[in-house]
């Protein structure tokens, strides 16, 4: 009887040492493929004087952005087209623009530290005073993210806020889309 307690007690102690590792290594799992998309903007890239708008893996894992959702003064803007309308028009808006890179970034998977210009324009590609409009008024831009793990999780994130929100789904980010379709052709 005391033999085939020790068995018991001995096994029952085995079953919790395996739930508590199988709980540990899934912990360790998630955290070596944790994905963070960062966004941000700027006014230069590689030395030349370039305005642009990224998207940026900077975590250690694949990232699908699912959706991504831009305002403009607190409108929000759905195409690129729409974003130069709203706050460049007394500039000469999309007539003042002669090229500019356009990417598609909602539905792409990104791998760890990838970045993607979803909208860039270069000083030399503009006329006049397109270039300082845009360069003022690109503050009064708000970006934020929807992306998943290849887990399933989803987080959302916008600049200024470190620490992406942890949510269900993707649905939680309101506002519409940007840019589902980007074209250059509107320009």
């Amino acid at each position: 009887m005391v033999l085939a307690s020790t068995a018991l007690l001995v096994s029952i102690a085995s079953i919790i040492l395996a739930i508590q590792n199988e709980s540990n290594m899934r912990r360790l799992v998630t955290a070596n493929s944790w994905p963070y998309i960062a966004l941000n903007q700027g006014n230069g890239k590689d030395g030349e004087a370039v305005l642009h708008f990224d998207a940026k893996n900077a975590g250690i894992g694949p990232a699908i952005l699912e959706k991504l959702v831009v305002t403009y003064d607190g409108k929000a803007v759905g195409t690129s087209a729409e974003l130069v309308d709203l706050c460049c028009a007394s500039a000469g808006g999309r007539k003042a623009i002669h090229r500019v890179s356009i990417e598609l970034v909602q539905g792409h998977v990104f791998t760890p530290r990838e970045e993607i210009s979803f909208f860039s324009v270069r000083k030399n590609d503009l006329d006049g005073p397109m270039w300082e409009k845009l360069n003022r008024e690109r503050f009064k831009l708000g970006m934020s993210v929807c992306y998943s793990s290849v887990f399933g999780e989803h987080w959302i994130a916008s600049p200024g806020k470190p620490t992406p929100v942890s949510v269900k789904s993707c649905d939680d980010l309101t506002g519409p889309a940007y840019d589902l379709h980007p074209t250059v052709d509107d320009f």
